[in-house]
């Protein structure tokens, strides 16, 4: 991507207050950042606006985002193909929409009955797209968005949805634990019940345990196959936040003002988590590299501090936000880091590269 810089923003690196690093580039969608993707090859970035615009950020163009799509009332969710070709969006309109990156087709798009499209993914090869509407989750042909299957309505409204590493499951959180669904032929479903809702899902990166962030300020996990069931409570609020590093080691969690790190290597059932303190106000995202060490965390104190948790419980940068943070996301080469914002902000910043 072509970088700008942004006079007065500035990163604090590596402990030193004095430390200024320039925004890699930053730029005004011009509505509320409701979430945001990477394509795969890195060159492009999909975003969703609360007032309904679906924009593309792609370095073939520059530095300037292009809106490429409106869903009425509001975008919600925003995924890549996995050839980056594509951009696939759901929202309050209730559609699912396709857009192709290079602008060559136009849109398509189809009209989910059930309710508004709040959440899209896209499997790792390539051959599925799932969605939910209301309660209801369908599996799409990512082309033609023709539906390929629909599976029965579950308890609640779905609040998260997330392929496994391998693609070979799909996990649906909601109220009354998590719903783990076949994409393909037969398409089954199993049920990891819990009695509270479940707001998140994130997949060890082996796939041996799936976690969900609790609206009761908890967060339950599961271990696969089997499906032994284990939670750790004691969160100052409801969950959303849950995060995996490379390793598989260390889970990490919002639900309050602190990093919760939790350990899978000797745990986490019956130890204290680790507890990584300087955020003010409740964590809104939280984000580690995908091959890297660090681990970058935003919160409604308008800061990002990045931390490497295997060399320091402080954070090595904090960045003062222009706007309060609503999304936040790392470049597939762990390079860039995109951060949008209530106000409409979009910020990509480059941090310091740090050993592991």
């Amino acid at each position: 991507m072509s970088a700008s810089t942004a006079a007065g923003d500035a990163v604090h690196a590596n402990g030193d207050p004095d430390a200024r690093v320039p925004l890699h580039a930053r730029m005004d969608i011009g509505e509320h950042v409701v979430a945001m993707a990477w394509s795969r090859d890195g060159g492009a970035l999909a975003l969703a606006g609360a007032d309904g615009g679906v924009h593309l950020l792609d370095s073939a163009i520059g530095a300037r985002t292009t809106r490429v799509g409106e869903h009425a009332a509001g975008a919600l969710a925003v995924a890549f193909s996995r050839d980056g070709a594509s951009v696939i969006s759901g929202g309050q309109d209730g559609t699912l929409q396709v857009f192709a990156r290079d602008g060559s087709q136009p849109p398509r798009r189809i009209v989910m009955e059930q309710a508004w499209v709040g959440q899209v993914a896209c499997s790792v090869d390539g051959t599925r797209v799932a969605a939910s509407a209301g309660r209801h989750v369908s599996i799409h042909d990512p082309q033609t968005l023709e539906v390929v299957h629909r599976f029965a309505p579950l308890a609640a409204t779905v609040e998260a949805l997330a392929f496994s590493p391998n693609g070979r499951q799909l996990a649906a959180a909601s109220y009354g634990g998590l719903q783990l669904l076949t994409p393909f032929a037969p398409f089954t479903t199993r049920k990891l019940a819990w009695t509270g809702a479940c707001l998140s899902v994130a997949w060890r990166p082996d796939a041996s345990v799936i976690a969900a962030g609790g609206q009761d300020a908890s967060v339950q996990f599961w271990r696969l196959p089997k499906g032994q069931h284990a939670a750790m409570s004691g969160y100052a609020t409801k969950v959303r936040e849950t995060a995996w590093n490379v390793s598989g080691r260390w889970l990490a969690t919002g639900g309050g003002s602190d990093v919760v790190l939790w350990d899978f290597k000797s745990g986490p059932e019956g130890r204290p988590p680790r507890t990584l303190r300087y955020h003010s106000e409740r964590i809104v995202g939280v984000c580690w590299q995908r091959k890297g060490p660090m681990l970058a965390s935003i919160a409604r104190d308008g800061t990002l501090l990045l931390w490497h948790p295997g060399r320091s419980e402080l954070p090595v940068a904090r960045y003062q936000l222009a706007s309060l943070p609503t999304a936040i996301a790392w470049s597939p080469d762990d390079s860039l880091l995109a951060l949008g914002g209530e106000d409409g902000t979009l910020a990509i910043i480059q941090p310091q590269p740090v050993l592991p």
